[in-house]
């Protein structure tokens, strides 16, 4: 699937994949929401059946948030970020 989507032409951001972060962290940022880069998450905060935030691993610091998106992959995720 990968290599298929570059048969009939690929396009790639000016200034790398990075670019796309860039950009959006602004759309993020007004809206509400928080981007935090190199942040160690402890563990996701689960209260009644649904995430509601992280611990942070620096001093257990508790981050609420309405929506949380964990980029760890699903290995990690469910392995080493949710409570058992």
């Amino acid at each position: 699937m990968v290599a298929n989507h570059y048969w009939d032409g690929a396009c790639y951001p000016t200034g790398g994949a990075a670019e796309i972060a860039r950009r959006i962290i602004p759309t993020i940022d007004n809206s509400g929401g928080r981007v935090l880069v190199r942040a160690e998450v402890e563990s996701i905060l689960i209260e009644d059946g649904r995430a509601c935030g992280v611990i942070m691993k620096r001093e257990g610091v508790v981050i609420r948030a309405p929506n949380v998106i964990s980029d760890a992959g699903s290995w990690n995720t469910y392995c080493s970020l949710l409570p058992s």
